[in-house]
């Protein structure tokens, strides 16, 4: 279902930021905050490490208490964009541009597009971005079988209760 939704209702001018946050679970201040220079092609992985916490950039601190900047894999689902984005812009530039404006997605931007996506798609108003990107990928690891550590490692949680609000089993 999740993936019908991306193909037929994202528009493939977004498809990079969305695709990113269902892949990953990461928060959208986190997305939205990545840069070229967060990128390692060379070791085939980026750093998580900043957010925006509304319209304010926050360099080098993560939401959550404690959250410290973790790094991933580069998914075979986003490599292509991620390598052609840092190989041909400057190092500061974001990773996830916002296509209308050139700068970083606003706070209020995804959820707009969110809106728009669920409506057309005839999701539940109650569902929200949160929920298809971050809160879906951890039920999609829990019913999996992931280790629920592993879950509250991969979202950035200090601790499992928080993990459990966010799995939600079949």
């Amino acid at each position: 279902d999740q993936q019908a939704v991306f193909n037929d209702f994202v528009p493939d001018r977004h498809k990079p930021i969305v695709a990113f946050l269902m892949i990953y679970g990461c928060r959208p201040g986190e997305a939205r905050a990545m840069k070229c220079k967060d990128v390692d092609l060379a070791n085939d992985c980026f750093t998580i490490s900043s957010s925006f916490s509304g319209h304010v950039y926050r360099e080098k601190k993560r939401k959550g208490r404690g959250a410290k900047p973790t790094v991933k894999p580069i998914h075979d689902d986003i490599r292509s964009y991620i390598e052609d984005r840092v190989d041909n812009n400057h190092p500061e530039a974001w990773l996830f541009p916002n296509p209308a404006t050139g700068e970083a997605y606003g706070p209020r931007s995804l959820s707009k597009l969110w809106q728009r996506i669920r409506t057309k798609a005839g999701i539940p108003e109650y569902i929200r971005f949160y929920d298809a990107t971050r809160h879906s990928r951890a039920s999609q690891e829990a019913n999996k079988g992931v280790p629920s550590h592993t879950i509250q490692e991969l979202l950035g949680h200090s601790n499992s209760e928080m993990t459990k609000r966010y799995t939600h089993l079949n």
